[in-house]
């Protein structure tokens, strides 16, 4: 009886806050996640409805804990997430895909590129529907072996209203044109044809300074997460 009471308490916990009012649910991808004390992990999470938040998931590490595979990078999940004054917590997960199921280093690192570029360029509890849309793309095609950073990433700093948009602007050779006209126009985006090497860099140096032009504080905000992570 003992053992029941203590399987049941995490649902009577999500049911107790529920009640309350402030829990909702968010179709989440999991960007990154962080270790915290002996069984709870803190979450980087892309919403749909909320942007990016960071949640903390309570027991996630025990071996009979429901959620533990659901909270891991690179896996979308229907999240409960209660919103309390200290911050946001995970009650509970269903519906879970796992959006990379790669396991090659290169579709792991390409993914990874693309989930720090979210957390570096975006702002927390902003939504932004679109950017969810092609990040959930993004991480399909890694797993299909595609891996179309530099794509995601022209895509991503126009959806944010920061590449420039006329292609007198861009200044560029035919192929990198053709290339930018297929990131940031309204079809596949990801379909795009890569440019030679050395045009390639062009785009990549250019996608660097605009970045920091979005967020030349970058690193003090990853610093500021993963203390917030530990504490």
């Amino acid at each position: 009886m003992a053992g029941d009471d203590a399987q049941n308490e995490p649902s009577c916990i999500a049911s107790a806050l529920a009640l309350m009012g402030n829990t909702r649910t968010y179709d989440t991808i999991v960007l990154r996640t962080y270790d915290v004390g002996e069984a709870d992990r803190f979450c980087i999470l892309l919403t749909r409805e909320r942007g990016r938040i960071a949640a903390r998931a309570r027991g996630v590490r025990k071996l009979k804990s429901k959620m533990g595979g659901s909270l891991l990078p690179f896996r979308r999940v229907q999240a409960d997430v209660y919103e309390g004054s200290s911050g946001f917590l995970v009650t509970t997960t269903h519906a879970a895909s796992m959006l990379v199921g790669n396991d090659q280093m290169q579709t792991v690192t390409a993914a990874q590129q693309g989930t720090e570029l979210l957390q570096q360029l975006l702002q927390d509890d902003e939504a932004v529907p679109e950017i969810f849309d092609i990040t959930a793309t993004f991480l399909e095609e890694c797993s299909s072996g595609n891996a179309p950073v530099l794509a995601f990433t022209v895509r991503l700093l126009a959806v944010l209203g920061v590449f420039p948009t006329r292609e007198q602007e861009w200044r560029m050779p035919a192929e990198s044109i053709a290339f930018l006209h297929v990131c940031t126009g309204t079809g596949e985006w990801w379909k795009g044809v890569l440019p030679p090497t050395e045009q390639r860099r062009s785009i990549e140096r250019l996608c660097r300074e605009l970045q920091h032009m979005q967020n030349p504080n970058k690193h003090n905000v990853l610093q500021g997460i993963q203390i917030l992570a530990s504490a």
